[in-house]
């Protein structure tokens, strides 16, 4: 339960992230126009990545709650993965 949280308040997190570079882009288009157009492109291009990083999480919970893949693999073994990953 706690690892889904972290999840969604990861995608909460990511999405207000897109909101910070359009509120200084209005603070700081009329000192350099350019550098604030490309702040801006910046962190849009950031954002993707971020999710691809959740993606990456997604990807561990549908491992862990498919039952097939449980079965074949004895709770040591899975203590010893777990230790591994993290």
């Amino acid at each position: 339960m706690l690892f889904r949280l972290g999840i969604i308040s990861s995608i909460l997190t990511f999405l207000t992230f897109l909101l910070l570079p359009l509120a200084l882009y209005k603070l700081l288009y009329k000192v350099n126009k350019t550098h604030a157009s490309l702040m801006v492109i910046f962190a849009l291009i950031s954002v993707p990545n971020f999710f691809v990083n959740i993606l990456e999480k997604l990807s561990v919970l549908t491992l862990i709650s498919k039952s097939e893949y449980l079965q074949h693999m004895r709770t040591n073994k899975l203590k010893i993965r777990k230790i591994g990953k993290f």
